[in-house]
């Protein structure tokens, strides 16, 4: 089963559901309920001064002191690796943006919020590991020991090759890059804001060897608690098998860089792989085997012993596997492009379907004074009703056919709700309606432009759109997160409802 990704554009408002600028408030407050499944505590910010914290220097102690944190590159602030990783938690707040949003990275954001800039001695054929969790939207990028903006684009645009970039990582969000120096020496690390934004973070370094560039030397994966998180890049590496493993597409031959793995898995268990990449990418399973022929018949072979899944630029695909005998599988992130290379991050578990796939199953939620967040994602569900939910609006463009998940919430009459949505999947769509689960009732709920319920536009992977909603009665609402366009689409999201 292939679970297709594809990029859209953002939409404005929708039937004069959406009722003025966003005023949605990502900041952590102890009044905060995350569903995700289960109930958790919220994620604190981390320090609200303009300051950094690192843990992983070199200090007397076993804390690094809070130190001040440069936001001009000539003064980028030094890091030391203890046992190969560091913490650094810092702000970016009052703060301003030393090149006046020059620095671009050839990527369509503006990294014109104030940054704060790292160096740290790397070393060549090491790859180093970069985790984001910032409180604002940002992006953290690498490249040479300089300080010239041309020198500086030419580096972090290099994806991987000089330098690189991550993915933006919204919002209490957390996003991994890897970065892998072709020489040994001092490299700059910035984190950096998009549309002026600031706020406060933490970015984990961790170093690591990559020797899996060849199918025999193919790195071991092992699920702990039924997941596992590969993060690397394909920058440097060479193609080792040229035209010959292409998935039964011999003009659509892998001939990219690429990585190889391999991991254990158990007959009749389904397991889904995400792969994420800011370049084009092929994610293809093969039996446990090294030779081209061999590859090419399990990954072509639509999921009986194998598979294969594209990856458009800057997007994720999702992959269900169910492995027809137990036994070790090798796995490959490539390319069929020659110059598709640089980060990704592959996500692997156990695939177990929720309660809440249901409608009738639909997870309770129970509203805060402040705030309720939940964080979800809808490749653990299944399209419960094939085409037939579209709110009301006939054709294939309307029609909500990808996997959901489904919340029910107590609402009550004259009071106004607004459900702000961010979706880290493209197409994706939020519907409110009254809570009989049948087709019918919900296409008239979700169509009633906020009567009995209302449904927000579709938008692109990380933007955010909201639903306004008063009840004319008070009584048990439930909302899905769906999407339209693509079958299968999927992946996480969050919904503060205030």
């Amino acid at each position: 089963m292939v679970l297709l990704a594809s990029c859209g554009s953002r939409e404005g408002s929708d039937g004069g559901l959406l009722d003025g600028p966003p005023n949605v408030d990502h900041s952590s407050v102890a009044d905060v309920q995350v569903v995700d499944g289960s109930v958790a505590d919220a994620p604190r910010d981390g320090p609200s001064v303009p300051d950094m914290q690192v843990e992983g220097i070199a200090t007397d102690g076993p804390m690094a002191d809070l130190l001040p944190g440069s936001d001009t590159c000539a003064a980028a602030v030094p890091i030391a690796l203890v046992g190969g990783a560091a913490t650094i938690k810092g702000s970016t707040l009052g703060g301003s943006d030393e090149f006046s949003g020059q620095v671009t990275c050839d990527q369509s954001d503006k990294l014109d919020g104030p940054q704060l800039y790292f160096k740290l001695a790397m070393t060549a054929g090491k790859t180093y590991v970069l985790t984001l969790t910032p409180t604002f939207e940002s992006r953290v990028y690498v490249f040479g020991d300089t300080c010239d903006v041309a020198t500086i684009n030419k580096h972090c645009s290099g994806h991987g090759l000089g330098g690189d970039i991550s993915l933006t990582v919204p919002t209490h969000l957390t996003r991994s890059m890897a970065f892998r120096p072709a020489t040994s020496g001092t490299h700059i690390i910035a984190v950096d804001g998009i549309d002026a934004d600031s706020g406060t973070f933490t970015l984990l370094i961790e170093e690591k060897s990559t020797t899996n560039m060849t199918c025999a030397a193919a790195e071991t994966v092992t699920l702990v608690g039924g997941k596992a998180t590969v993060v690397d890049t394909t920058a440097g590496v060479a193609d080792e098998f040229g035209l010959t493993v292409h998935c039964g597409f011999p003009n659509l031959a892998y001939i990219g860089s690429q990585l190889y793995y391999r991991i254990d898995l158990v007959a009749g268990k389904e397991y889904l792989f995400r792969l994420t990449s800011p370049h084009q990418s092929v994610l293809y399973i093969s039996g446990d085997s090294c030779t081209p022929q061999q590859i090419n018949t399990a990954c072509g072979s639509k999921g009986a012993t194998g598979d294969y899944i594209f990856v458009p630029p800057g997007t994720s695909n999702t992959i269900l596997f169910k492995p027809p005998a137990t036994g070790t599988y090798r796995f490959a992130v490539d390319a069929s492009q020659v110059g598709q290379y640089g980060h990704f991050t592959l996500e692997i578990e156990d695939y177990v379907i929720p309660a809440n796939a249901s409608c009738t199953g639909a997870l309770p939620v129970a509203l805060l004074p402040k705030k309720t967040v939940i964080v979800a994602d809808t490749c653990h569900g299944t399209n419960e009703f094939g085409l037939g939910i579209n709110c009301g609006v006939p054709g294939f463009l309307s029609q909500l056919l990808g996997s959901q998940l489904y919340y029910k919430v107590a609402l009550t009459a004259g009071k106004t709700y607004t459900f702000y949505f961010t979706p880290h999947y493209t197409d994706a769509r939020l519907y409110l309606f009254s809570g009989t689960c049948a087709m019918d009732p919900i296409n008239a709920d979700c169509g009633s432009n906020g009567k009995t319920g209302g449904i927000t536009p579709s938008v692109s992977q990380d933007q955010l759109t909201w639903l306004k909603f008063t009840p004319q009665a008070s009584s048990t609402y439930v909302f899905a997160v769906d999407n339209t366009m693509v079958f299968g689409e999927c992946g996480s999201f969050r919904v503060d409802i205030q």
